[in-house]
């Protein structure tokens, strides 16, 4: 709702204060990084939406970066670094998905990041523009101190436990590494500039830390770089386990009295509470509510923090399953997530196909079109649809024919 909100003030900032005609699409932004432009020329994003260059800020592995204005506003432009593939398994524009995707778990998680302001799936992020000036990351932190302004070094020191305590409630921050996180003297804080998803929150006290010592030392031996231990170090690295530890044991414990304060609640009172968790939760907390849900009728929506991560998606697929064969509900669960990156075992392929094959003739054709694009829906499933509700002419491999004996025994 905010985005889309976002993307009309967008559109009025740009038409009340620029005359220029619009002179390069994204299109062109993508297969140019951006070499070739001048400030002040603008940027046709999407629909209509428009955007001043002012300058290219970098570019990672699978994206570049520009500086951008609409208005008075400045943000940040991310866009696919080119088009087609960036290896076997994704497309460039996949990274553009997967950080937006990332991004409600970390937010609700009250973890320091980047805002975003706009998503175009596949093509762009307009996000915040942060004051980088005399910056550093955490590689140059701890392999290259002597880059670094002392005094700045210092308040790093001090301010790095804080940034560790607020992602204690993971195990895994998926991609990252010590170049993604920085520092900034303007901000006076660590700020995690880039992720993938999905990320994995921890369920015990003694589940592992996302960040320890061991991550320092791996990524200096990767990139043959000299790390020293040094008892300053040794001091910042205790500090860390132990604000991270104190962390998950109050999240533990704010889980429990979280659900249970939901217990006692209406259906609707219930859907209002979940949309505001606790900063900071466990994955005791989300498959909590989810075990909730699945008692419910299938929800058309749901906040986004709550099946940002992959497991937690398929458990709530598997709990209603268990008690709906409907193929309405088995369309608008499938439509709650986007499903980027992710994959599902073979039986709960087998239930979805079974609820598909086993639907009645009377099915609106629509339902049956939304399924056939999508990774959880088996082949042999989608030539049932094309050949029993499309009428297109479809083969079947053998592969096919023995999933249709599973789902379909004699």
């Amino acid at each position: 709702m905010f985005i889309r909100l976002f993307r009309y003030l967008l559109l009025a900032a740009f038409f009340a204060t620029s005359s220029i005609a619009s002179d390069i699409s994204l299109n062109d932004l993508i297969e140019s990084r951006g070499k070739d432009l001048v400030s002040g020329q603008i940027i046709e994003l999407m629909n209509g939406e428009k955007v001043e260059f002012i300058k290219t800020l970098g570019a990672g592995n699978t994206t570049t970066i520009h500086e951008v204005k609409s208005g008075n506003n400045i943000y940040a432009l991310r866009v696919p670094k080119y088009h087609g593939a960036f290896n076997t398994f994704s497309k460039y524009s996949n990274y553009i998905d997967a950080f937006y995707l990332g991004h409600a778990s970390l937010e609700s998680q009250g973890v320091s990041i980047p805002e975003i302001y706009a998503y175009e799936k596949e093509n762009y992020l307009l996000v915040e523009k942060l004051n980088l000036k005399d910056s550093f990351d955490l590689d140059a932190f701890f392999l290259n101190k002597e880059t670094i302004n002392p005094e700045d070094f210092a308040k790093a020191l001090d301010k790095l436990p804080d940034f560790f305590e607020s992602i204690a409630a993971y195990t895994l921050v998926k991609d990252f590494h010590l170049g993604q996180l920085v520092y900034s003297p303007h901000d006076g804080r660590w700020i995690l500039m880039d992720w993938t998803h999905s990320h994995e929150l921890f369920k015990d006290g003694q589940d592992k830390l996302p960040f320890t010592v061991d991550s320092v030392k791996i990524q200096a031996e990767k990139y043959e770089k000299t790390f020293k231990l040094t008892e300053e170090f040794k001091d910042l690295f205790k500090r860390i386990e132990s604000r991270m530890q104190n962390k998950r044991n109050t999240i533990l414990d704010n889980d429990k009295l979280f659900l249970e304060s939901l217990s006692s609640l209406s259906t609707e009172e219930f859907m209002s509470a979940i949309q505001n968790p606790p900063k900071g939760y466990s994955n005791n907390l989300t498959l909590g509510i989810i075990d909730r849900l699945s008692l419910m009728n299938v929800p058309n929506e749901l906040p986004e923090y709550l099946i940002a991560n992959h497991g937690d998606f398929k458990y709530l697929l598997e709990r209603f399953l268990e008690r709906t064969d409907s193929i309405d509900d088995l369309v608008t669960l499938l439509n709650l997530k986007d499903n980027l990156g992710m994959k599902i075992d073979w039986n709960l392929e087998m239930k979805i196909q079974k609820i598909i094959t086993n639907s009645d003739s009377n099915t609106p054709i629509n339902l049956y079109r939304k399924l056939l694009d999508h990774n959880f829906v088996t082949s042999y499933a989608k030539a049932w649809i094309k050949r029993e509700r499309l009428d297109i002419e479809t083969s079947n491999n053998c592969v096919d024919v023995l999933r249709q004996l599973v789902s379909n025994p004699l």
